[in-house]
């Protein structure tokens, strides 16, 4: 009875370790993001560090590209998900970099690390060299 229930727990924890540290990978790279985000806007102009909408959005964005093994489902699933995002930011006016998010997400869910963090480099970089529209 012991190796069965000892089997069973470890099919009930396989990968939740994977996730949470992809999920403290993400909120700690919106973060970041949002820091470089809010640098230089006044107290009234500044968005939440991390915006919770978006970042649900793009922690099941990473969900499922990285349970999905198909390219074809894939490649349709991160249109999907990109283009939402670009409807988000759009409609919202928000500064909070929501696009770079879940390309982040998508690039941590396809195993993608060097590249998240090369656009995670560039997304900070990017943000902390623009002015901010409050000036």
């Amino acid at each position: 009875m012991s190796s069965e229930m000892t089997r069973l727990v470890g099919e009930l924890f396989h990968g939740w370790w994977d996730l949470f540290t992809l999920f403290i990978v993400l909120i700690v790279s919106t973060a970041v993001m949002g820091l470089a985000a809010n640098r230089g806007s006044r107290p009234v102009d500044r968005t939440p560090l991390v915006p919770a909408l978006p970042f649900i959005g793009a922690f099941a964005l990473l969900l499922v590209v990285r349970h999905l093994h198909n390219d074809l489902w894939n490649a349709m699933i991160i249109a999907v998900g990109i283009t939402l995002s670009a409807l988000v930011v759009a409609k919202s006016g928000t500064r909070a970099p929501v696009f770079p998010l879940m390309l982040l997400a998508v690039l941590l869910g396809l195993g993608l690390n060097l590249s998240a963090i090369a656009l995670l480099l560039a997304t900070v970089l990017v943000l902390a060299f623009s002015r901010s529209s409050s000036k």
